[in-house]
Parts: C-alpha cells; structure tokens; sequence
C-alpha cells in the first residue's frame, strides 16, 4: 500500500467518526420521534395531575398540599403611642426607631447564621479534639 491510499483511508475513517459523533450535519436524526412524543405526552399527563390538585380546592380542603414553601411575613404599621399625662397630650413616636432596631437584628441574625452554616460545613467544633 502506497501512502496515498493510507491517506485517503485514515480521511475516509475520520469521516466516518465525524459523522458519527455530529449527526446534525446530515440532518437532523428522526428515529426517536416516536419515543420523544410519547415521552411529551406522558410529561404533560403527569404535569396536568399536579397542576389540578392546587386548581381543585375540594382535592386540598385543609391546605396540606400547598406549593408555597416560602412562608409569608405578616405585614404590620407602626402607630405612635398616644396618651394624657396630667392633663397633657403626650405622643411618642417610636416607628422610625423601631425600624432601624428591626434592621439591626435582622442584620445580625443573617450574620450569625451564615456563622452557623460555615461552622456546620466546615465541620468546625472547637475544643480541643
């Protein structure tokens, strides 16, 4: 065998890898579309059952199966607190103290249990062992 010819049999080999391993370039591969479609009804059936037992609020009277995992803050205003003290009106506004005081804990809880978590991965227990 000439070189030529083992040339031209390692191109035709690589061909052939290409095409195999990019069989888009010949077009697209419709052998599955059968499998993919029957695939996609059944995705939607299974879809469809779990859609309609959040839409159907006689399935779920007591609310066991609410999807909503995030629990929801209970939204508050802050009135200030009024009153008579010897025969005077007195008002004490404590909202814009009262916000900045929530902010602060609510800063420092966020930090102390990023704390938490950082001593719960990393395995840290401190002592001595």
């Amino acid at each position: 065998m000439n070189e030529e010819e083992t040339q031209k049999k390692v191109e035709g080999h690589l061909d052939e890898i290409k095409k195999s391993l990019n069989p888009e370039e010949d077009g697209p591969d419709t052998g599955l579309a059968d499998e993919k479609a029957a695939y996609d009804q059944k995705a939607n059936e299974h879809k469809a059952v779990f859609d309609g037992i959040g839409a159907n609020p006689s399935a779920d009277p007591h609310g066991m199966l609410d999807w909503a995992f995030i629990p929801t803050v209970p939204q508050t205003t802050c009135t200030p607190l009024s009153g008579s003290f010897m025969g005077r009106a007195i008002t004490f506004d404590w909202c814009t103290q009262l916000n900045m005081i929530r902010d602060l804990a609510g800063y420092a809880f966020y930090i102390l249990t990023a704390f938490g978590l950082f001593r719960i991965v990393s395995g840290a227990h401190g002592g001595n062992s």
